[in-house]
């Protein structure tokens, strides 16, 4: 499960996403290509929905219990690493992230 986000406010909510979009894994790797983006900045987040159910499950502290990933491969220490980590800017017609979930 991918979201990309292109503002801090969209970001916090994380339910209103700019784009998102579910892909299959395959060789422990997976792709997503967005293109028509206007140039500006983006932040993303993706999850492996291990259980297919919908959603990033969580236990009682709400720390996810299933791979997470954000772009810049940037943590949060309490909750979600912030728009300001994880943004990147995209000023030329093809860009290229790897995130890698943990």
């Amino acid at each position: 499960m991918f979201a990309l986000y292109d503002s801090a406010e969209r970001y916090k909510k994380h339910t209103r996403a700019f784009r998102s979009s579910s892909q299959a894994i395959t060789n422990q790797s997976c792709a997503w290509q967005v293109d028509g983006l206007p140039h500006g900045d983006y932040a993303v987040m993706l999850y492996h929905d291990v259980n297919d159910n919908g959603k990033l499950d969580s236990n009682f502290l709400r720390v996810p219990r299933e791979p997470y990933g954000f772009s810049n491969n940037k943590r949060g220490l309490f909750g979600p690493a912030s728009f300001g980590d994880t943004k990147f800017s995209l000023e030329e017609s093809l860009k290229v992230l790897v995130i890698e979930v943990n």
